[in-house]
C-alpha cells in the first residue's frame, strides 16, 4: 500500500509536469507564430519603402511562410492533444 502510494504520487508529478510543458509550449508556439507575422509586416514595408528587391522580398516571405506553416501545424497537434490521455 504505500509502495502504490509513492508510485501514485510521481505518475501524479510526472502528468502535472507534462501538462505543463505541453502548456509551455502550446504559449511559446504561439508566440512565435506572432513573432513571425510581425516579420512578414516588416519585410513588407522593407520591400515597399525600396529596401528589398522583389526577388528578396519574395525570397524571405517564403522562409518566414514555411517557417510560419510548420510552427502551425505542431500548435495544431498540441492543440488537439488530449491532457486527459496524459493522466491515463
Amino acid at each position: 500500500e504505500n509502495v502504490a502510494e509513492i508510485i501514485i504520487g510521481q505518475l501524479t508529478e510526472a502528468q502535472k509536469k507534462s501538462t505543463e510543458t505541453i502548456n509551455e509550449t502550446r504559449a511559446r508556439s504561439r508566440n512565435r507564430v506572432a513573432q513571425l507575422a510581425q516579420k512578414e509586416d516588416e519585410l513588407y514595408e522593407h520591400w515597399s519603402g525600396g529596401l528589398l528587391t522583389k526577388d528578396a522580398y519574395t525570397r524571405h516571405l517564403e522562409r518566414l511562410k514555411q517557417d510560419r506553416q510548420e510552427i502551425e501545424n505542431r500548435l495544431a497537434s498540441l492543440e488537439n492533444f488530449d491532457d486527459d490521455n496524459i493522466e491515463e
